[in-house]
């Protein structure tokens, strides 16, 4: 793959075809010299930025700017880095000159050694009481803090913060580990105040630079010559892992996430074939090192599920002898029902594999697809390009470390409905057996006893608003994608209005699956995006939100207008006549099929909508707008 990678390079001129020239590198697979042509071959193409990225701190950035542009390119994101003068970081926010404002970082990531720091920190430590060793901790964080805090009042940015790595020896020696307050310990308190102090900050994410150095190999990591020459924090060793750390945060902050992982079974979540080996016979036991390879490979199966990622299973198999196999094997981490979805027979897989993205409404591209058989693997790709198929090597030791390290599975931050996915796609299957017994669509729906209560979007639904915006594709009128940035300044703004929408019914809760975003203008409303999770369509929902928007129009602007337009893609087509049930009409359509639709707010009628009851406070929240001419 590396060895015609740049002469692919040098015929690549647009982003798909530089997309094959590096498919299955990720940034471990990439070595520094390679890092570096790909990232300079990747400016001379100019191509359009997914996200422009500043490098800031107090040692040179340069090499990782390189490495950092190239590893995100094998992940799919174009990358237009610049590196910040040295040791300049909080200069640059403040001095208008430097050309913040003119960049216009989408991410700014900050990396500061602490030694440079902290001049005094290593020689002076063993004469300092335990105050004043908690003092160094103390102002090195408020140095931290005061430049994030200077950050978020010039930029919109998403901060990146790189934690500090301990050095390969303490200065100290192994007296060090005895001393209370310590290198080691004040390194390890540092990072830990760190994490503490930006959990709750939706705009600013510790990258585990440490982890990365301790990965690589601290005494690799270390280049002393280099340091002196160069002001270079790390050898260029240590580039590969650090690369890929902050390439796996530009993808989860530019492409959507994958949603489902799709899991053969015979050697691959078991040693052996099970229609050969028996329930007894196959591998997945302690004290056989095969067995043991994969049940840590379950157990890392389970950890991605603890990500809100589905889990599904596609195997040529009998399905009672897999049923068996769960029965009799309970020392297997997984059970039958952590899947959500199964399709165990002899068709084949593509076709499976389709029925399960259809099964569980979602479309393929969400798919990740895992096979020890190169041949399955191979139709796959060609029968669905789309999905990521990831062609498990010979050995099973490897697969716990490949898939933890999936950069596609990746997620920055969990939300509650990420905590209860599983269980929420098992509620929406006991909904539709329900369903199937009602027989009519009305009875379906009231028999589902929904309540819906929308509000105003505060900071504490910052990061579900954007996933919606970042997530959805079947229920989105406009298919706009919006930052974290912008939900925040949506929120904080008079002429918007953020509303977010949240479901339950006697089945369970649903959480929050709608968000709406309102414009307000002197003439009226006009309404720019609406979004809502496809585990809510079908049963009114939708509206129940045109109603509050037409309440809340009437609030706001009761002699003005109404209007939103509808964009079609090739996959919100269920939201295709959300306007025209709602009571709207068409004023314009235009040459590529994007639609304006208009209501007069004095004309605007609720419409309907059987078994779903709107919560009080919902009501009430209307009811305490201020009229205002319009």
């Amino acid at each position: 793959m590396t060895a015609d990678l740049r002469e692919r390079l040098a015929l690549a001129h647009d982003r798909p075809s530089l997309s094959a020239a590096v498919e299955g590198l990720t940034g471990h697979g990439l070595e520094p010299r390679l890092a570096d042509k790909l990232a300079r071959r990747l400016g001379e193409l100019a191509l359009p930025a997914d996200s422009r990225v500043l490098f800031l701190g107090n040692h040179t950035l340069d090499p990782l700017a390189r490495m950092a542009t190239a590893a995100a390119f094998c992940q799919g994101v174009v990358v237009e880095a610049r590196v910040g003068p040295f040791d300049q970081h909080m200069q640059m926010l403040l001095d208008p000159s430097l050309g913040l404002a003119d960049f216009d970082p989408d991410v700014i990531f900050l990396s500061l050694e602490l030694d440079r720091l902290l001049p005094a920190l290593p020689a002076g430590l063993a004469r300092l009481d335990a105050a004043g060793r908690q003092g160094l901790v103390d102002a090195a964080l408020a140095l931290v803090k005061g430049w994030v805090e200077t950050a978020k009042s010039v930029t919109s940015a998403t901060l990146l913060v790189g934690n500090f790595w301990r050095p390969v020896r303490p200065h100290l020696g192994l007296a060090d580990l005895k001393l209370a307050g310590g290198e080691t310990a004040l390194h390890a308190a540092l990072n830990g105040r760190l994490l503490e102090c930006f959990a709750a900050d939706p705009k600013v994410h510790v990258v585990d630079i440490d982890q990365a150095v301790a990965a690589t190999g601290r005494r690799a990591a270390d280049s002393p010559r280099m340091r002196h020459l160069g002001k270079l924090a790390w050898a260029e060793a240590a580039l590969p892992e650090i690369g890929d750390l902050l390439a796996r945060y530009l993808a989860c902050l530019v492409l959507p996430p994958k949603k489902c992982l799709v899991l053969d079974l015979d050697n691959t979540l078991w040693g052996g074939v099970l229609g050969e080996e028996g329930p007894e016979g196959i591998r997945i036991n302690e004290g056989d090192p095969v067995g043991e390879a994969f049940l840590a490979f379950q157990r890392a199966i389970k950890g991605v599920q603890g990500r809100g990622v589905l889990l599904a299973a596609c195997s040529k198999n009998n399905r009672a002898d897999v049923e068996e196999v769960f029965r009799l094997r309970p020392e297997m981490p997984l059970g039958l029902d952590d899947f959500v979805a199964t399709r165990i027979d002899w068709q084949p897989k593509h076709d499976n594999i389709r029925a399960i993205a259809a099964e569980l409404e979602i479309g393929t591209d969400s798919l990740v697809f895992v096979d020890d058989n190169p041949a399955e693997c191979e139709l796959v790709r060609q029968m669905l390009p789309e999905v990521q198929v990831i062609h498990l090597p010979k050995d099973p030791a490897s697969y716990a470390g490949l898939l933890l390290e999936l950069p596609s599975l990746e997620r920055l931050v969990l939300s509650a409905e990420d905590l209860r996915k599983t269980e929420q796609y098992r509620e929406q299957a006991a909904r539709a057996a329900v369903k199937v017994e009602a027989g009519d669509m009305r009875g379906y729906l009231e028999s589902l006893e929904t309540v819906a209560t929308i509000w105003p979007a505060t900071r504490a639904e910052l990061n579900r608003v954007q996933q919606l915006f970042a997530k959805t594709n079947q229920f989105n009128l406009t298919t706009k994608r919006y930052r974290l940035a912008d939900v925040e300044q949506f929120i904080a703004s008079p002429d918007w209005r953020l509303e977010v929408v949240a479901a339950k019914d006697r089945f369970g809760d649903l959480g929050i699956i709608a968000a709406v975003l309102l414009e307000v203008r002197a003439d009226g409303l006009a309404v720019d995006s609406i979004v809502m999770s496809c585990r809510a369509m079908g049963r009114g929902i939708e509206t129940a939100i045109a109603n509050r928007l037409k309440a809340i129009a009437r609030a706001l602007r009761p002699r003005g207008r109404l209007w939103g337009d509808f964009r079609p893609t090739a996959k919100n087509r269920p939201a295709a006549d959300f306007y025209a049930r709602q009571g709207f009409t068409l004023e314009a359509e235009a040459d590529d099929g994007n639609q304006r639709w208009v209501l007069p707010v004095a004309e605007a009628v609720d419409v309907p909508c059987p078994g779903i009851t709107v919560d009080q406070s919902t009501i009430e929240g209307v009811k305490s707008l201020e009229p205002q001419a319009g």
